[in-house]
Parts: C-alpha cells; structure tokens; sequence
C-alpha cells in the first residue's frame, strides 16, 4: 500500500478528504495529516508519504512554498493540488514544479479519483524503471569484476570503470573468492537469485567487497583480512546456503595479492582449489595459503615413489595372503602419490578403477572361487564415480578388497607359513621373490628365510624350484613343448629350466619326455 499525506488548514476539508473516496481500491492509506505548509514539510520528511494532498492558501507557508521547500530537499513524493483559485500564475507555478495534478475546490469525487489513480500507476512505473536500472546497473558491474577478475582490464580500463561505475576498489590487498554449487535442485534460476541474495547480505554484513559471478560460480572480490578471513564469514555463509536448500556447497579462497592488477592470480588460486576439491576431503572451506601448507608438508610424508607393476604385485598378494596391514599400506601409497602430484578427479577415479580391474581379473585366474566373492564390475564402477571425495574413494576400495581378502582367508588354511606355501602352490608361475612375500608378511627377508627352512625343510628358491619342476613333470605328459613347458612353470629362459630340471629330475626335460612316450 502506498502512503496519502493531507495537508489542509481546515479540518473539515481534511475530514472529507479521508472518506471522500475509497483510498484502499487505489492502493492507498491515509499515513497523516498537515494543519498548514510548515507542518506538512515537517510531516513529508518525517513520515515519507508517496502522494500529498495539499491546498494553496494556508496561513504561514502556504502549498506552493511547501512543495518547492520538499524538491529542494529531494523528496520523491507526488503532489495533487486542490485550491479555491483559478489564477493562472498558481497553475503555473504548479507545473514549474512537477505537481501531479490541479483540481478546483469543490471537490469533485470522481475527478480526484482519476488523479488518485493516475498518480499510483505513475508511481509504479517510476519504480519498475528504478528497479530495471538498478538491475542494470548492477548487472554491468557484475561484468566489470568478472573481466577485473579474469585479467580481462588493463589499468587504464579499470580506472575508468572505477570512475564511470562509482567502484570502490582502492584496497590495501585483494583476494577473490570462488563459492561453487553442486546441486539438481528443479527450481533453477529461481533458487540462485535467492543464494545471491544470501551472498550479498554476508558480502555486505562484513563489509568484504563485491559480489559477481563466473561460469557456473558464484565470485566475491574482497578485501584481504586477515582477521576476518580465519573463516567468520565463510562459515556463516556456508551454513546460511545450507540451511536454505539441500546443496553441496564448497568455498575457495584465493591467494592474497597487493596490487589491483595481481587479482587474476587470486581468482586462478581459488579455481586451482575448486578444481582439485576431490583431493581436499570432505572440507567445504579452501584457503590458498593453508592448503598449500598442508599438502606440501604431506607431499614430505614417506611417500613412495609409484610403480604400478609393483604396487599390483604386493597389493594382490596382500589380498591373497589376508594381510590387512599391507593392503593398507599399500592403498595408502597409491593415495598418497595421487596427492602429492596434484592428480584431478578424472584421472584418480581412473586409476583407481584400473587397479581394481587388474586385482580382481587375476584374483579370477587364480582362485577357483575368486569369481565368487566379487561383486558385478558395473556396481563398482558406479560406488567409484559417485564419491565425491579421494578420502570417500580409497576408503570404499580398502573396504572391498578387505572384504575379498577376508572370504579368501576363510577358505584355506590359517597359519602364516600355511599361507605362504598356499600361495606358491597358486602361483609358482610367477616372478615369486622372498623378499617380496616378506615386505607383504612385514618380515625381514632374512628372518623369514629362516622360518621358511625350518618349516620345509629347504631354502626359499630350492623349494619353488622343485614346485615347478614337480609340475613341468606333469606337463610333459601332454602335448606341449619343452620351452613351452618351461614357460607354463614360471622359467622365461629355457637353457635355464633345463638345468634347474636335471638338478632336480636327473635328467632333461627332453629326455624325460621322450621316455614318458615309450
């Protein structure tokens, strides 16, 4: 509803006046009344009446005085003159100062109420107009910070923008800060108008700077404050765009920077930070500096240098033998170097889907049963995309392999040498190493080289030795070739197996073919 102030030294005018016509099917209320052109001025700047109905002739200051007095004092309001005199010099006057309307007394109803109705359609197309320049102004400087913000200005531009646009951006430092929004939420456009909104009211709270946005983000240029910046408004933020819908909210803060020209390197700091969030864990506010620190004192950690082909080794073995504590170490390896390289989303999702991949294919070469205690490759694949950390990734994929491991150990026999031997038994073909199986096993090589002799009865290489030569002895029963035999049990260099073969056999794997065939 809009605001009717009456201005009129005779009570009964005024009193008329209030019922004269219905104000409320125009949209207006009677907020006060005026006994002459002082106390109406008074009354216009203390109660700011959209419309005022003011007679001419009033002791003291009269109407026209009144209405002069408010335009120079920038008043907004409307004015509609209702006076007793005809005289053209108060007509004049009238429209020299904008007055909405001139009626003669007596009052004629209908007359007023056109007037009535004339002035609230003028006074919100006035306010449409205010609205789509502020918009629009608005929507410009948007744009300047945007380009400020993407190193887009030279200095010469920036000047004049800051000139042009009224900007306030002569600050001791700078930094800009990037807000990014996962969410499906259908309302659309609708939902982020209102987060700007709630941007802009935190923005304005702590006096920080401006608000802008860029691509899918939501931007603030700010005013470096140390103080301020140990996260009060950017918890206070966070919290507030959460409690307003289900969203995924996660706040970059860029590097400080001196000078206005050094802005596009905060904003590339800050989109650095969002752009490899996945390696950040569940945390939703990203400071430059702090991360930084953090992530280079890890990068510091025991981490070991990646090799795949290593890594996939004692990793499937880990599996194979239940060792949870390798299986750890190991998945925390492949993370850690993940980390410390700066590794993106894409690529990490990729890897650790590839090491799966490879693990279980050989886990269903392998075991008879291997195949059994894996779930559908496609149901992984989609656990893996879905997480939205590397934190929430590698805990499911130490889980699931934990998980494998476990039914695995349930089906075979329970100590660790047991274990180890089973595992030979499984994989004589392979490049078995002791020192390998030891680091799995967390022995020194050398104390499990005695363990294995004291249970066995022969040295490590000696006892894989004669597993192989014990199963090259089945195979040449069969139709294939001696090299081809050799390669089956795990010797890539023939001349070698045969003489691994005559040690152990007495003779050639030839010979020894050649005899099974008579």
């Amino acid at each position: 509803m809009l605001k009717v102030l009456l201005v009129d030294d005779e009570p009964a005018i005024r009193e008329g006046l209030k019922t004269i016509i219905d104000w409320g099917k125009y949209e207006f209320y009677i907020c006060g009344e005026a006994v002459d052109g002082e106390d109406g001025l008074k009354k216009i700047l203390e109660l700011h009446p959209d419309l005022v109905i003011v007679d001419i002739k009033m002791p003291g200051m009269d109407g026209i005085k009144m209405i002069q007095e408010s335009k120079n004092l920038s008043c907004m309001c409307k004015f509609i003159i209702l006076s007793g005199y005809s005289e053209f010099e108060y007509a004049k006057q009238a429209i020299e100062f904008g007055v909405n309307a001139y009626l003669l007394k007596p009052i004629d109803e209908d007359e007023l109420a056109k007037k009535v109705k004339e002035v609230y359609e003028e006074i919100n197309t006035d306010k449409k107009t205010k609205k789509m320049f502020t918009q629009s102004v608005s929507l410009s400087k948007d744009k300047i910070i945007e380009n400020l913000v993407l190193g887009e200005l030279n200095m010469e531009l920036i000047s004049i923008c800051m000139e042009t646009y009224h900007l306030d951006l002569i600050w001791d430092s700078y930094e800009v800060i990037l807000i990014n929004l996962q969410s499906t939420h259908p309302a659309g456009n609708k939902v982020r108008n209102n987060i700007r909104s709630d941007i802009t009211e935190i923005v304005d709270e702590y006096g920080l700077g401006y608000v802008f946005e860029t691509g899918n983000n939501f931007g603030i240029l700010s005013k470096y404050n140390h103080h301020k910046r140990n996260s009060t408004p950017f918890t206070k933020l966070l919290k507030k765009l959460n409690s307003t819908i289900d969203i995924d909210v996660t706040i970059a803060v860029g590097k400080k920077v001196k000078n206005i020209i050094d802005i596009p390197v905060s904003y590339e700091t800050a989109k650095e930070l969002l752009d490899k969030k996945f390696l950040y864990g569940p945390e939703k506010i990203l400071m430059d500096e702090e991360i930084r620190n953090r992530y280079k004192a890890h990068e510091t950690d025991n981490i070991n240098k990646l090799h795949i082909v290593e890594l996939i080794e004692k990793l499937y073995i880990a599996i194979d033998v239940n060792n949870k504590k390798s299986i750890q170490d190991i998945l925390d390896n492949l993370k850690g170097n993940f980390i410390s390289y700066h590794e993106v989303e894409e690529k990490i999702k990729i890897n650790y889907m590839n090491v799966y991949s490879l693990i279980t294919n050989k886990l269903k070469i392998k075991h008879e049963r291997g195949k059994d205690f894996l779930i559908p490759y496609e149901q992984v694949a989609a656990e893996i995309y879905s997480k939205k950390n590397i934190q929430d990734l590698h805990r499911y994929i130490l889980e699931e392999f934990e998980r494998i491991s476990e039914q695995l150990d349930q089906s075979r026999a329970d100590s660790t040498m047991k274990k180890i031997l089973d595992y030979i038994e499984r994989n004589y073909n392979e490049d078995l190493k002791l020192k390998v199986l030891a680091d799995v096993f967390s022995y020194n090589s050398a104390y499990l080289g005695r363990m294995f002799k004291n249970f066995t009865g022969e040295y490590f290489n000696n006892y894989l030795d004669r597993i192989r030569i014990d199963k090259a002895k089945e195979l040449l029963k069969g139709d294939l070739k001696v090299y081809e035999v050799s390669e089956r049990v795990g010797y890539r260099n023939t001349d070698y197996f045969y003489s691994k073969f005559r040690k152990y056999a007495g003779t050639s794997p030839s010979v020894y073919k050649k005899k099974l065939k008579k």
